[in-house]
This record gives structure tokens, sequence and C-alpha cells, in this order.
């Protein structure tokens, strides 16, 4: 069953502002992406909104990164090290924590694995190589 035009556009603007306000958690927590939940909410704001799609793509700090990874697929260097950053600090918290070792390397099998498809994307526009 398809959903009426308006009701598709309530439901993408519902989880578009939820993507940014995990977003925005993000941004102040060190175990929470910032950047994925931003490209969650342009792929579903862009389908509810071209006109917020624009917006996102115009943000002044986040739009650059937007833009360069819709584009051309790119992941800046500096973005790479605090997402593996971010990833270990995980790791290490759930150690602190007390996690198991079958929960340890299970999460740290999974972050690597994501690590490396972040590495292994392009670094700049233009170049496909890394710096």
């Amino acid at each position: 069953m398809a959903l009426d035009p308006r009701s598709a556009r309530l439901f993408w603007l519902i989880l578009t502002w939820i993507a940014i306000g995990l977003g925005a958690v993000g941004a102040f927590l060190p175990l929470m992406p910032t950047t994925v939940f931003l490209l969650i909410a342009l792929w579903t704001g862009s389908k509810a909104s071209p006109r917020f799609r624009y917006r996102l793509f115009r943000h002044p700090r986040y739009g650059p990164a937007l833009r360069d990874w819709h584009r051309h697929g790119v992941i800046s260097n500096p973005a790479r090290w605090t997402a593996a950053g971010a990833m270990a600090l995980s790791v290490f918290v759930l150690w602190m924590a007390g996690a198991s070792p079958s929960v340890l390397i299970a999460v740290g099998a999974c972050l690597l694995l994501v690590a490396a498809w972040i590495f292994s994307r392009p670094s700049r526009v233009g170049n496909n190589e890394d710096e």
C-alpha cells in the first residue's frame, strides 16, 4: 500500500528531523557519529523537500563535506582520522566498562571493517589516491 504524497512527505520529514537530532547529539558525544546521521538526513530530507537538501548542501560547516561525499564519494583525511579515533575510543570504553572478550572482538572486528572501508575512499576531489 503506497502512501499518498502528503503522508510520504511527512514520513520523510520525520525521519529527517530524527536524523538531524541524532547528528546534533553526535556533535557533542564522542560515541555518536555526526556525519552518518547528517548523510541520512540529506537522503531523507531530499525525498521530502528539495529546498531542505539545498539548505544542507549550503550549510557553512557541514555543506562542503556533504557535497564532496554526495558528488565524488570523498571522505577527507581529518574526517577519516576522527572516525578512526571515535571507533578506537568506543572499543576502549567497552573494555573499560568490562565488556566480555567476545563482545570486544565482535565490535572491534566490525569497526575495523568500517575503518578499512572509510580509508579506501578517496581523500579529495579529483584524486583517487590518498594524500
